[in-house]
C-alpha cells in the first residue's frame, strides 16, 4: 500500500518535474542513504575489513539468501557460506570503493541535483517542486521497509517448518525433513493422511514442471503458457533505464544468486532481483533485468550503489550469455552487443 500509494506517486511527480526542469528524474531518486540493501553491502565492506564479525552480520541480515522470499528456500541464517564468498570479493578490493564513502558522494551530488533542479523549473512550478523533492525524500527510502518486513516474517515461518520437518524425519513421518513444504498446513491440523508420500511426490512434480513454465507480464483470468523469447542474433535489446550511467563490459547471466560469482568489470543479467542480490550487485560495474520498473528493488539498490541500470527488458537473461561484450546506457534503457563470446547461448547459467 506504502508502494503504491506514496512511493510510486512520488517518484512520477518527481520524474516527470524533472524532464521540465532538464536534470535527471533517477538520479534526484538516489543518495537517500537509509536502505536495508545497502546498509547490508556496508556490513559485508565492514567485515572484509575485519571492523565486524561475520556473526554479526548473518544476525542483522540472515534473513536473505536467494529466493528469500520463498519459503522453501535456503536463507543466510542456516548456511552462510555464500557470505563468506562475498566478502573474500569485497576483501580484493581496494579502500576507496568503500560503499559508505560512495554513498556520502551521491548524496552530496544529488543536494547539488536538486538545487538545480529547482532552478530549472518556471517560478510557478517551484513550490510543486520542492513538495516534489519532500515526498521524495520521505517515501522513497521507504520502498524497501514492506519487503523486509515480508522477508523476516517468511523467514520466522520457514525456521518453525524446517524443526517441524526434521522433527517429522526423525520419527519415520517424512521420508525427507524437506518434504514439510509439500504438505499444508490443514493436513497437519487434521492429521497427515494415509498416502502423504505419494501425495509429496506428485506435488514435487507438478513444482518442477511449473518451474519451466514462463506466463505474460500482464494478463486477465487464467494466463497463457509463452515460449520465453531467445535472440541470439540480437544486435541491441531495449529496456527501461532505471539508473543512468554507461559501461562497457562482459555479462555474467545469472539464474542462481547462491553461487554466483562476479568478476570486476562484469555486468550482472538477471531475470530478476531480491534484496539479497545488493551484496553481489555491488560488485558489478552494471545491472540489467528482464523485470522491473523505476521502482523496482532492482533499480532502486542499483540507484543507491550508483550502478547504471536498465530493467524491464523482458528476455535479456535468455538472449544473452556470459561473456557476452556489451553496453549499456541506464538512462535510455539500451543495450548494445558488441561482440558476442564463443559458447551457445545460456550454455553457462547458472553459474556456480
Amino acid at each position: 500500500m506504502v508502494t503504491l500509494g506514496t512511493v510510486q506517486p512520488a517518484a512520477d511527480l518527481l520524474i516527470r518535474l524533472a524532464d521540465l526542469a532538464g536534470v535527471s528524474g533517477h538520479e534526484l531518486m538516489g543518495g537517500y542513504g537509509g536502505h536495508q540493501e545497502t546498509q547490508m553491502v556496508s556490513d559485508a565492506w565492514a567485515c572484509s575489513r575485519d571492523e565486524l564479525d561475520i556473526d554479526t552480520f548473518v544476525a542483522r541480515h540472515g534473513y536473505h539468501g536467494w529466493r528469500s522470499g520463498e519459503i522453501s528456500s535456503k536463507v543466510w541464517r542456516e548456511d552462510y557460506t555464500p557470505v563468506v564468498k562475498l566478502i573474500d570479493s569485497y576483501r580484493a578490493k581496494p579502500d576507496d570503493a568503500n560503499p559508505v564513502i560512495a554513498e556520502r558522494e551521491r548524496r552530496e551530488h544529488r543536494q547539488q541535483l536538486e538545487a538545480e533542479f529547482l532552478a530549472g523549473l518556471p517560478a510557478h512550478r517551484r513550490p510543486q517542486g520542492r513538495f516534489a523533492l519532500k515526498m521524495a525524500a520521505r517515501y522513497v527510502p521507504l520502498r524497501g521497509v514492506g519487503k523486509v518486513s515480508f522477508l523476516r516474517g517468511v523467514d520466522i515461518v520457514r525456521a518453525a517448518a524446517r524443526r517441524l520437518g526434521q522433527n517429522l524425519a526423525a520419527a519415520g513421518v517424512l521420508a525427507d525433513a524437506e518434504d514439510i513444504f509439500f504438505t499444508t498446513i490443514e493436513e497437519h491440523r487434521a492429521g497427515l493422511p494415509a498416502n502423504l508420500s505419494e501425495l509429496i511426490a506428485e506435488r514435487r512434480r507438478t513444482r518442477r514442471r511449473y518451474e519451466g513454465l514462463a506466463i505474460p507480464q500482464s494478463f486477465r483470468g487464467l494466463p497463457a503458457i509463452v515460449r520465453p523469447h531467445v535472440d541470439g542474433d540480437a544486435v541491441a535489446i531495449e529496456g527501461t533505464g532505471a539508473s543512468p550511467g554507461v559501461v562497457v563490459g562482459l555479462a555474467r547471466v545469472v539464474t542462481d544468486a547462491a553461487g554466483a560469482h562476479i568478476e570486476e568489470g562484469e555486468i550482472l543479467v538477471a531475470h530478476d532481483t531480491d534484496p539479497g542480490w545488493a551484496s553481489m550487485m555491488f560488485l558489478s560495474c552494471g545491472l540489467v533485468a528482464d523485470i522491473g520498473g523505476i521502482m523496482s528493488h532492482t533499480a532502486v539498490v542499483a540507484r543507491e550503489l550508483g550502478i547504471p541500470c536498465i530493467v524491464n527488458t523482458k528476455h535479456a537473461s535468455k538472449s544473452l550469455k556470459t561473456g557476452d561484450k556489451i553496453m549499456i546506457d541506464g538512462a535510455s534503457g539500451t543495450i548494445e552487443i558488441l561482440e558476442r563470446a564463443t559458447a551457445a547461448p545460456n550454455e553457462a547459467v547458472p553459474i556456480v
